[in-house]
């Protein structure tokens, strides 16, 4: 119970944070226009969740760029000129 309560006491706006958050100017999108994010998402970033001060997103990483278990001497990733 006392953790809920601090979760709740975190979770709580202050009014500095109102207020900022209503002083905010956010342009309106027409229907077919292009938005901040949609560079990423042609890229292959995908905004999963947004929330104030946090953005969530995925991005597939091409085989090249991971670590193989099976051969730990992949980590040395080699990038051509």
């Amino acid at each position: 119970m006392e953790m809920e309560k601090k979760v709740n006491k975190s979770l709580e706006v202050t009014e500095d944070e109102s207020e900022a958050v209503s002083r905010l100017v956010v342009p309106v999108i027409p229907p077919g226009g292009v938005s901040f994010y949609d560079a990423f998402v042609v890229r292959g970033i995908r905004v999963n969740r947004v929330e104030l001060g946090l953005v969530v997103c995925t991005l597939k990483v091409p085989p090249r760029f991971t670590v193989s278990l099976l051969n730990p001497l992949t980590f040395l990733i080699h990038f051509p000129k």
